[in-house]
């Protein structure tokens, strides 16, 4: 077990081979009957120009207080030079202060500094501040070069966003792009609105907002609005209003678009449910600005599993020519009998064939623990009439629901099987921190994995936690949902506390006793570190939550 604070060890762990990665999300059918709506993007990571790999371990470092990552490049199984590395240093909270990312010089033998980063907290531990510095081998100094501004409200929601450039040549900050939500007393965004830079001005300009009013099933109003820089005031983009019944299900949804200054119909859905609430049938209508009524456009129909889980959709383009719905689109999944999705096929209506012709094909495996593990995509080859790979992951997790390995896979038409692309092993010790990580390229020439870098992890040392071989313990259920029970060999009461991955206190209990009953409801689903401290028992252990 790792032990808490002020002391600095580095643990230097060699181990063999291996590779790691994360679940891909597979797009499935169509949901434009339902009453979501699909944003702009406004995250500013996505402006973060840092490389992801380093991003990865960033973030690992914030969860697992890493003193250091040193990253070796091989050349062969056994031949190897260092490559990079991140010093930490953390403030008094144990949170990440400093992260400095260095490269080493084979030609001199020395590590030279790259980029360096800033972390600022607020009074509840979310960062607020994040600063990046780049290394000038010419000034022999550090420049800056972006940074991040957070705000936050007491639920821990976004209320502030900016993300700043450092302009070398004026020597100051300029903006980038700026963010406000806000937010009822449900915890539900009631506004979001976003501001560019103007350079001319050198001060922030309007963008656009978007407004969401709310009912207890769900959205009911959301709008946006763009900024018109000539007028200088601001103008409709899009806009949606649902309907709920009584027991709610949306069943009429409305689109309008924006003219002669006013809101003006687009689209009409009509969604039919059956008795569990699922929506089995969708009319699309658009309007007809010349009759003003509303012309048919598409229809769908679904089917659903036992259990409730979409199994068959299929969309009809309504024909003007043929006055009637004509086939367009089919939604196919499977499902095992744990109930998780095994395939899932997308088709197109073929009018020369009369037919359907597939389109794209995803098949999905399982481990024990329930973890997807095995993930193919095909694309449909019209010319040989067969599916053809496209990409393949094939995962391995531990109890624990680490991911000890990822390995990517994309077809090669050369060869007519899956290559290897990228892969990753990752190795945990027994409480769950990440201690190697080996990354692997593919050879063309020998159709083989090769292993091309490998990272190591050094920890801080926290003072006054006990190994917890010494104590019998153990954490269940985990993953937990709703409630947690610890069971240690102790009658002794303890203080237990639950952090979250930035090092934030979320939730304590004193005078806990073993295989008391906990909740955690108000906790959201992420992984978190459990500590419990007692005169004779100590120990941390990492806790997942999942709903």
């Amino acid at each position: 077990m790792k032990k808490l604070n002020i002391t600095v060890a580095l643990l230097v762990i060699c181990f063999t081979l291996g590779l790691f990665g994360q679940k891909s999300s597979n797009n499935n059918f169509s949901k434009e009957n339902i009453c979501h709506f699909d944003d702009d993007i406004t995250t500013l990571d996505q402006y973060q120009l840092i490389d992801e790999n380093l991003f990865d371990k960033l973030n690992d470092i914030n969860i697992q207080l890493v003193d250091s990552v040193l990253t070796y490049q091989y050349s062969s199984e056994t031949d190897s030079m260092p490559l990079s590395k991140i010093l930490n240093t953390f403030n008094e909270l144990n949170q990440v202060g400093i992260a400095t990312t260095l490269t080493y010089v084979d030609s001199s033998g020395e590590w030279i500094n790259s980029n360096k980063y800033i972390y600022e907290y607020d009074v509840f531990g979310n960062r607020n501040y994040y600063e990046v510095l780049v290394w000038s081998d010419e000034l022999m100094d550090w420049i800056k070069s972006s940074k991040f501004i957070y705000e936050y409200n007491e639920t821990g929601d976004w209320t502030m966003r900016e993300y700043w450039r450092w302009d070398s040549d004026l020597e100051q900050w300029y903006g980038y792009y700026k963010y406000i939500f806000e937010y009822n007393e449900f915890g539900e965004k009631t506004r979001e609105q976003q501001w560019n830079w103007d350079a001319d001005t050198f001060n922030w300009i309007n963008s656009y907002y978007y407004t969401y009013d709310y009912n207890e099933f769900g959205v009911t109003l959301y709008e946006r609005w763009k900024w018109d820089e000539n007028t200088n005031t601001w103008y409709g983009n899009s806009k949606y209003e649902c309907f709920y019944n009584e027991v709610g299900n949306n069943y009429l949804r409305l689109a309008y678009q924006w003219g002669d200054n006013d809101w003006i119909y687009l689209w009409k859905y009509d969604n039919n449910f059956n008795a569990s609430g699922n929506d089995t049938l969708t009319y699309m209508y658009q309007w007809n600005t010349n009759s003003s009524l509303w012309d048919n456009m598409r229809k769908t129909t679904r089917e659903y599993t036992s259990f409730n889980e979409f199994r068959l959709g299929i969309d009809y383009e309504w024909s003007f020519s043929a006055n009637e719905y004509l086939p367009s689109r089919r939604y196919y999944r499977e499902y095992n009998l744990l109930e998780q999705e095994t395939l899932y096929e997308y088709m197109k209506w073929s009018s020369d064939l009369n037919d359907w012709n597939p389109y794209q094909l995803y098949e999905y495996a399982y481990d024990e623990f329930g973890n997807q593990n095995d993930n193919k995509k095909w694309v449909w080859d019209n010319d040989s009439i067969l599916y053809i790979g496209e990409t393949w992951r094939v995962y391995e997790f531990d109890e624990l629901r680490n991911i000890l390995l990822n390995l990517l896979y994309s077809w090669s038409s050369e060869m007519n099987t899956w290559e290897g692309w990228m892969g990753e092993q990752n190795y945990f010790d027994s409480d769950g921190f990440k201690y190697m990580t080996t990354f692997f390229g593919w050879s063309d020439t020998n159709f083989a994995w090769f292993q091309d870098k490998r990272d190591f992890y050094y920890y801080r040392i926290i003072s006054g936690i006990e190994n917890m071989n010494s104590i019998e313990s153990i954490i269940y259920p985990n993953p937990a949902k709703d409630f947690l029970i610890i069971d240690y060999s102790s009658e002794e009461s303890a203080t237990l506390s639950i952090f979250d991955i930035c090092g934030k206190l979320v939730k304590k209990v004193e005078n806990y006793k073993a295989n008391q009953i906990i909740s955690i409801r108000e906790l959201t689903s992420s992984t978190y570190i459990v500590k419990i401290e007692s005169s004779t028992v100590n120990f941390i252990n990492k806790l997942i939550i999942e709903r």
